[in-house]
């Protein structure tokens, strides 16, 4: 950039009243001059408290008038800014882009805004001035320009940009760590699971004691419990960072229930517990039908937990107008306590994914799928339940997925 000295208009310039400079950032309100006739007012309002620093500039005299609240404002000295030597205070970056914007101004009537750096000569620390360039005008035929310090604005965007840029990259860090402990984790479960069925089903021989069975059907059964948890988890980890992708096609309702109940029949029958299903009506929606099945034996799977021996389970569907299709799952277990159902519901309402602050109580990992599961399908999770009665979970699809069912439900 040329030095200040260099800096000149671009034309030779017809000669107009010269700006009296202001003698200090203290100029008395009573100044008068015949340029500027309510230069005063002017330095008057933006004096004390304003956000906005105020000065007066032409490419012949530089800066020649300053507001009194022009260094506090700027961080910059008006002694140090005047005729122009301003130049000097400015970012090299900066330079060019503000004198374009004061010679438009002067030259072309065109008003201009630029973010600049700037600086007291002598000190290290920049300041970021938010700069308006105001074109003369018949009243006022000086640039006037217009600064306001945005350095803490500046900081905080930089400060969450930082932040930004820090969680990006632990969200990448997190997805790859999950991608490679799936092996990692799946592995030792898988050979837990396979030793444990062998031993529980004798395949080299008989236990020798019946405490011996019993633990291993335990190892087993909660090997598997924790292949589900972790497979949930995954899958939740792998929908967070890339969202879900459904492979949607026409799907009867009653099949889907069905193949729901033949999923877990073995469970309910080891429990003595009855899988019912209820659905009359034939109904066909578009949907991902795998998805769906992981969402509804959710429910099932915390159903057949939370109900004693002997229990009946219900899987029923119904379209109700303006509600769409409700799948539901009913127990007649304890139910929840009126506390922690709140709990519950608020979890399935938020929008945020919450499977990294799952505390103990809340929604858990198989809601959580199933929540984002359902929301994928542009519906929602409900759960209701009576202590001592019972607990109904339903997963809500809107009308806009029913392909068959909906208008004859509404003629009846």
């Amino acid at each position: 950039m040329p030095a200040a000295s260099a800096i000149a208009p671009r034309r030779t310039m017809a000669t107009k009243p010269a700006i009296s400079p202001a003698p200090s950032a203290n100029a008395s309100s009573d100044t008068k001059d015949a340029a500027l006739p309510n230069l005063g007012h002017y330095l008057q309002r933006l004096s004390v408290d304003g956000e906005h620093a105020f000065g007066l500039w032409d490419s012949e005299a530089g800066f020649s008038v300053f507001s009194a609240n022009f260094e506090r404002i700027t961080q910059l000295s008006s002694a140090d800014c005047a005729g122009h030597d301003w130049i000097h205070c400015i970012h090299h970056d900066h330079q060019y882009a503000l004198n374009e914007a004061l010679l438009q101004a002067e030259e072309q009537g065109r008003n201009g805004q630029c973010l600049v750096q700037a600086r007291f000569c002598t000190e290290a620390e920049w300041n970021w001035l938010l700069v308006d360039v105001k074109a003369p005008t018949a009243r006022q035929r000086a640039v006037m320009v217009l600064l306001r310090n945005v350095s803490d604005e500046r900081a905080l965007q930089e400060a969450l940009s930082q932040t930004e840029a820090a969680l990006a990259v632990a969200e990448r860090g997190r997805s790859a760590f999950l991608s490679s402990m799936s092996h990692e984790l799946r592995t030792p479960l898988n050979a837990i699971m396979g030793f444990s069925e062998m031993m529980k089903s004798g395949v080299f021989g008989a236990l020798p004691n019946s405490t011996y069975q019993q633990y291993a059907e335990h190892i087993h059964d909660s090997g598997k419990l924790l292949l589900g948890k972790v497979n949930d988890l995954l899958e939740i980890a792998s929908m967070d960072a890339g969202g879900v992708e459904l492979n949607e096609a026409p799907c009867n309702v009653r099949a889907l229930l069905a193949e729901v109940v033949e999923m877990h029949s073995h469970a309910a029958f080891t429990r003595q517990q009855t899988l019912k299903l209820d659905c009359t009506q034939a109904i066909e929606i578009e949907a991902d039908k795998a998805k769906l099945i992981c969402a509804l034996s959710h429910f099932v799977s915390n159903a057949l937990r939370h109900s004693p021996n002997d229990a009946e389970i219900t899987l029923s569907a119904r379209v109700m107008p303006h509600d769409g299709l409700i799948l539901s799952v009913r127990d007649h277990g304890e139910g929840i306590p009126s506390a922690q159902l709140q709990i519950i519901r608020d979890a399935l309402q938020t929008q945020a994914r919450s499977y990294q602050n799952i505390e103990p109580g809340g929604i858990g990992l198989g809601l959580s799928l199933a929540r984002e599961l359902a929301a994928s399908h542009g519906g929602r999770v409900m759960v209701d339940s009576i202590r001592h009665r019972g607990t109904v979970v339903s997963l809500m699809l809107p009308e806009s997925r029913i392909r068959a069912g909906l208008a004859k439900r509404k003629r009846s």
